[in-house]
């Protein structure tokens, strides 16, 4: 399992987009839209076609207002109508662990993309400190270790590029503070107070982390 020449950064969005690494002719599928698309932002100036999927049509519809050409399609990702073979480089941050069926998901997407495509993916790391993760219990199906997260791609036909583990206490931090914010206070806006030194994990090699950040290519 070797390392990508130079990754690393100072925040997670470009650490995540030196992973894509985005080229002109790239055709990227992001599956999942955030509350702002900040990964979209970035790539639809770099790069040939930028898609987004995802099955909440109201995020979509919010998400547009800050996109120009972004594809948005609101569908499953087990049956999306996207053809085959097509995708350069694939997305996929803090989803697999919302899904029933993450095997599956993986087939669909190793399906939707050409040989040698790169898939970046990031998931919750089984942490012991995740036990203090509300979102664990209400809408995660599971968390993954290192070696499980590897043999699952690997039967899903993915070959491992770059593995990190990102993230530390703080991550739990800032959820805690957007959870009071929306549901206590009722109010929106920045919430993520511990970024800059929760950040310093996306400089380095990391032997515990809270998320696990994975690149690989399609074989």
């Amino acid at each position: 399992m070797n390392d990508v020449a130079g990754p690393f950064a100072n925040s997670r969005n470009a650490y995540v987009l030196n992973l894509i690494g985005p080229v002109a002719s790239d055709r990227v599928l992001n599956v999942g839209i955030g509350n702002v698309p900040e990964i979209e932002m970035a790539l639809e100036p770099r790069v040939r076609e930028c898609w987004t999927l995802d099955a909440d049509r109201r995020k979509l519809a919010f998400a547009s207002r800050f996109l120009d050409k972004t594809r948005l399609v609101c569908a499953d990702l087990l049956q999306p109508p996207l053809p085959d073979g097509h995708f350069t480089k694939v997305v996929m941050l803090e989803v697999l662990e919302h899904l029933k069926d993450d095997a599956g998901a993986l087939a669909r997407v190793h399906d939707l993309m050409c040989e040698g495509g790169t898939l970046v993916l990031s998931v919750p790391n089984r942490h012991p400190l995740h036990v203090l993760n509300p979102i664990m219990y209400l809408q995660h199906e599971r968390h993954y270790s290192n070696a499980g997260l590897a043999a699952l791609l690997e039967r899903s036909g993915f070959a491992i590029r770059h593995l990190n583990v990102v993230e530390d206490w703080r991550l739990l931090a800032n959820l805690y503070l957007h959870l009071v914010r929306k549901f206590v206070l009722h109010r929106t806006g920045p919430f993520e107070v511990f970024t800059r030194r929760g950040n310093r994990t996306y400089s380095r090699l990391n032997r515990r982390g809270l998320d696990i950040v994975v690149q690989a290519v399609r074989r």
